[in-house]
Parts: structure tokens; sequence; C-alpha cells
């Protein structure tokens, strides 16, 4: 049995299907039928442009169910240009949904070069965003300013650079590494082998990026203000002592870290502060990683 609960002052509250439609109910304007009520009116320019992040729905009057509609929609149309101001309305598309305030803007009749004989551009109507929740808007950081001339060819520089050349790519060049993978899942249970770690044919190096485009990369960095350019450094994980008891080194060399068990790599991947979480080959490709990275900076020592 599937239960509704909801957070009430401190306390689980249990509510039933037909308590949480009554209360959805009793919170729209107009409770019996689909619905549009007009809660009042604030100047165009107060909107933010970027809270028109979901589909638009299109006004219009239509006489023929209620009469005197059409000269209402004009009235108000007009009204609402001469003043410069939109409607902020309460929208409900169908009894058993969730109403919606909405932003509503008249919208002129346009024709393209301003010419009657051409086609419509923009017809005659009442346009309403919805407005989004609160949760659906995020902070901005303050913009660091416009582009340079030089941070641009900057860039254009470096796109030219990473192009691939269309004589030599072809996608027959790359294989699905996600359905291999699923493949290689499905034989491992019917034949009840050992899983092999996913490969990753689609990870270019940082060696073969910086060969390709090093240069342009760093004169792109350059041209950028200096607060794009310096990262904010993650939270560090505690590290922890391994106490595994593992040869890792010879574990790698042989390629033996496969045989390793799950607590034994959790236990390594704490003692360098990475993470822990995933499925036993996600562990295996990261501790392998770690200990490539440890090797070729020397930290630890190959035998």
């Amino acid at each position: 049995r599937i239960r509704t609960v909801t957070d009430f002052a401190g306390t689980m509250v249990p509510l039933a299907k037909a308590e949480v439609e009554e209360m959805k109910k009793l919170s729209h304007g107009n409770q019996e039928r689909a619905s549009l009520i007009l809660r009042g009116f604030k100047p165009k320019d107060s909107l933010p442009l970027h809270f028109s992040i979901d589909i638009p729905y299109y006004l219009y009057p239509n006489d023929s169910k209620v009469k005197g509609s059409a000269t209402a929609f004009a009235n108000l149309h007009a009204s609402m240009i001469r003043k410069g101001v939109y409607a902020v309305g309460e929208l409900l598309t169908k009894v058993s949904g969730t109403s919606r305030l909405v932003a509503i803007f008249p919208q002129e009749e346009k024709y393209q070069f301003d010419d009657a004989d051409a086609d419509l551009e923009t017809p005659y109507c009442m346009v309403a965003h919805v407005l989004p929740f609160e949760d659906d808007m995020r902070t901005l950081e303050p913009d660091s300013g416009e582009a340079t001339d030089t941070s641009v060819q900057a860039a254009m520089e470096l796109i030219r650079a990473m192009h691939f050349n269309s004589e030599d790519f072809s996608l027959d060049l790359f294989r699905n590494d996600s359905l291999a993978h699923f493949y290689n899942y499905m034989e491992s249970i019917a034949l009840e082998t050992a899983l092999p770690p996913p490969e990753h044919s689609f990870e270019i190096s940082d060696d073969v990026v910086r060969k390709n485009a090093g240069k342009q990369i760093d004169a792109f960095l350059e041209s950028l203000p200096e607060d794009i350019v310096v990262k904010k450094e993650g939270k560090k994980r505690k590290r922890e002592p391994d106490e595994s008891g593992c040869d890792w080194i010879s574990l790698y060399a042989n390629n033996e870290l496969d045989n390793c068990k799950i607590p034994q790599l959790k236990s390594y991947l704490k003692s360098t502060g990475e993470i822990v979480g995933g499925i036993k080959a996600a562990l295996v490709e990261r501790v392998k990683d770690s200990i490539e990275a440890r090797l070729k900076s020397g930290e630890l020592k190959n035998v």
C-alpha cells in the first residue's frame, strides 16, 4: 500500500489521494472548470526576459461560445497597449490540474515589410507566458564584461585548431561503448564469467589535445579576465590509512586489480582521497587511473 505524507510543522501528516485532490481544487480561483482569471496589471518592462522559460499560450476571443468576448478582448487589448502594461492571471488548463500564474502580453498584428499584402508575421492576440516558480530560477554570477576582439580572435583560432579532418573522420572509427558494455554484461551472466571493465574509446587524451591545440588554448586563456581563468578548488576528501594489505604496484603491473575485493579497493581509494561509490568495475578503473597518475608523477616507484 502506498501512502502520501507531507511535512507540516515538523510532523509527517498522512494524506489520502482524495484529500490531495480536494486541496488542489480549493487552491483554484475557479473550482468548477478550466479558466483564466485576471489578477492585476504591471508595467510591461518589469518582467525579466529570462522568466519566459516555458512554451507560451496564445489567447483569442470566441464570440460563438461567449457572446461579447471579441469586443471585451479588443478593448482590453487596446487599453493594455496604450498604458504599457501586461496582465497577471491565474491559468487553469484542466480542473484536475494545478493552476499557474501567467504574464499576459497584448500582441499586435504585424506583416512582413509593413505591407498588408505580405505574409503575416505576428497575429493579433494575447500571449500568456507561464511564470516560473522560485526554484526554477538560479542566481547568476555578475557578468565579467563583453568579449574583447583579442579573446574572440583567440577563440576562433582555437576552434580552427580542434577540427576533425573530414577525409579521415568517420563514425565507423568509434564503437558504441555503452552497447558493448551491455553485451559484455549479458555474456558474463550467460557464461558465468567475469565482467570486463568498461572501455572509453571516445575519450581523447589531454596529451593529444595539447599537441594539436596547446598554443591556441594558452592564448585563449590569456585573453580572458582573470576571474574566469582561476578555478575554485574543490573540497578535499579526508584521507584514511590504507588497511587493505595489498601490494598495489604488483597487482597493477600484473593486471590483477580485478581480483581485489570491493572493501580492498575502497580502502585504497580512501587513502588517496578518491570517490568510493560505484560498482566494482568502476572502482577498479578508478584505482588503476590513480596508480598510473602516481607512477607518472613519481609519487610511486614501479618495481
